[in-house]
């Protein structure tokens, strides 16, 4: 299983395995303002198709964009901005692994009104069924 944290106070705890290495940027941000993280892939030994749930506290952040690079093709999202959200890659047309690294995909997040100033974790994780 893979996971990953991302603290909004630049902290980053990343557990991965030997084929992919995944990390999550971290941001500081202000009740009311919205913040940007990349989801960038580091280390790829190759893959045909790849699925990420992110999970996060609603009641202090709304996601309220997704928005994919071009680092891998046959992208798909969640039909709505909810936590648990889905990321996806897939392509069965494939002849050969996907390797491409960088920055997969920019999640932009609004911060409620009513959070609290505190560190609040958005957790990227291959789903148990994925």
């Amino acid at each position: 299983m893979l996971f990953f944290c991302l603290l909004f106070n630049s902290v980053i705890i990343v557990h991965s395995l030997d084929t992919i290495d995944l990390s999550v940027g971290s941001s500081d941000a202000l009740i009311g303002e919205t913040v940007t993280v990349p989801i960038v892939l580091n280390k790829n030994n190759g893959f045909v198709s790849m699925s990420l749930m992110i999970t996060y506290d609603m009641t202090a952040l709304s996601l309220i964009s997704c928005e994919y690079t071009d680092v891998i093709k046959g992208s798909s999202q969640s039909g709505n901005f909810t936590s648990p959200y889905y990321l996806s890659w897939e392509n069965d047309a494939l002849t050969t692994n996907i390797t491409q690294t960088g920055v997969i995909a920019y999640l932009t997040f609004l911060i409620a009104e009513e959070a609290a100033e505190k560190d609040y974790n958005v957790i990227v994780r291959i789903p148990a069924d994925g």
